[in-house]
């Protein structure tokens, strides 16, 4: 059986909680982002490296990362399960 990893964090965090998470640009460009059809949809917090913000977009149905400057990195090799 694999150990459990999230120390006692929730599998789904709230949406509050993850926005805590962002620093000052993410949080610029999210509210910029949501206007057009992005929303936070999760973080990855991989041991010992920062948060990763996962975003998607309900419009069209793609997902990509928001980096720490606050811009969307549609090219990254994400793997969603």
């Amino acid at each position: 059986m694999t150990r459990e990893r999230r120390n006692g964090k929730p599998a789904i965090p709230r949406k509050s909680e993850l926005f805590g998470l962002l620093n000052e640009d993410q949080k610029i460009s999210l509210k910029t982002l949501e206007k057009f059809s992005w929303e936070l949809f999760c973080v990855r917090r991989p041991l010992f490296q920062e948060p990763v913000f996962i975003m998607h977009n309900l419009r069209i149905d793609k997902y990509a990362l928001l980096d720490f400057r606050g811009l969307l990195d549609h090219e990254s090799s994400l793997v969603l399960r």
